[in-house]
């Protein structure tokens, strides 16, 4: 694509958010949500041309916001149409049905009206829609002002629960600032050589991937794969390639990215991390040196180290468990240094 269609493409995408925005606000929420899907498959094209990975990544984001919108209108344009055909069917019942000459509130007793959607609305129901969301973390991304637009959070909760849901946002803002997301375009036939791992990783995670009935029992996958090397021989190159041949969400992080200074904050970030692969199910957490941050344990640990890495295996023990489809990548120069638990 030239630069005068990337041009005339990137303007169109912003006029049909514009117009989405717009007519959203406004309440026509049926002609908003078929804006937000022509805006989303215009942004779509332009990010699958754009080089730039931390403009793709920043539009990436943006799209999310636009889906986790669009999926709110979507659920409530729903209801709206179930709610409609249950008064229908209340106003005309089928001769001998159980509802016939009952009055209308009888026959609809239990069936509700939506209410009125806001931005409040989006916030609300975030846990409701976190499943179904090709980008769900994003729903907690909306601006304060709009989620508190008709006086509160819409949602019932107390100052404590909110001031624990802003918190848990500011801690997924500041992860999403530093993780890379996106969908790799690297294939097998990319990487020269380094037969012998990619036959490994092929039968490790891309054949359970595809054929996921044959790997139970006894033959459940690895959900932990161990890249080492010396700098430079392709560690992060095959974890894209492994990432697009089982066609999953790429969360690549650096162990510095999940260390603060401030107590109690790594653990958070290592949580919130393994949460959103969950949600974006199939999906590959790569984690580069991973030896600065699930090192050798010994006395001379602190505190606040040994949290991380207690942590880190609380959730590779939890992925055993109960999060299929999440496979975590770690690459280290020196694997040796690694601390026992981990390599297991």
């Amino acid at each position: 694509m030239d630069a005068s269609a990337y041009e005339e493409k990137l303007d169109r995408a912003i006029e049909l958010s514009r117009q989405a925005t717009e007519r959203d606000k406004a309440g026509a929420f049926a002609e908003a949500f078929e804006l937000y899907k022509a805006a989303l498959d215009s942004w779509h094209l332009l990010c699958r041309c754009q080089t730039n990975a931390l403009l793709k990544a920043k539009l990436y984001r943006k799209m999310g916001e636009y889906v986790a919108r669009a999926e709110v209108l979507k659920n409530f344009l729903e209801k709206q149409k179930q709610h409609a055909l249950h008064a229908f069917a209340a106003a005309h019942p089928a001769p001998g049905s159980p509802s016939c000459g009952l009055p209308f509130s009888s026959a609809v007793a239990g069936c509700c009206s939506p209410s009125p959607l806001s931005y409040a609305d989006c916030a609300a129901r975030c846990s409701s829609s976190s499943r179904s969301s090709p980008f769900p973390h994003l729903l907690s991304s909306l601006p304060a002002s709009r989620r508190s637009r008709d006086g509160g959070d819409g949602c019932g909760c107390t100052g404590s629960c909110r001031a624990d849901d802003s918190e848990e946002d500011k801690i997924r803002e500041k992860l999403l600032t530093a993780i890379v997301t996106e969908k790799p375009e690297v294939r097998w036939h990319h990487i020269a050589g380094l037969e012998a791992a990619k036959e490994a990783l092929q039968e490790a995670v891309i054949l359970p991937s595809r054929f996921p009935s044959l790997f139970t029992g006894e033959r459940t996958p690895w959900r932990g794969i161990l890249l080492y090397g010396p700098p430079g021989t392709g560690k992060t190159f095959l974890a894209k390639a492994v990432a697009a041949e089982a066609q999953a969400t790429f969360l690549s992080v650096s162990s510095a990215d999940l260390v603060s200074k401030w107590q109690g904050e790594s653990e958070k970030l290592v949580r919130s991390l393994f949460a959103m692969a969950r949600e974006r199910r199939p999906s590959i957490i790569f984690i580069d040196e991973i030896d600065s941050m699930c090192g050798a344990r010994s006395e001379g640990d602190s505190d606040s180290s040994r949290r991380i890495k207690t942590e880190f295996l609380v959730q590779m023990q939890g992925l055993q468990k109960d999060a299929p489809g999440v496979l975590v990548l770690g690459a280290t120069n020196v694997p040796w240094a690694l601390d026992s638990a981990i390599r297991r």
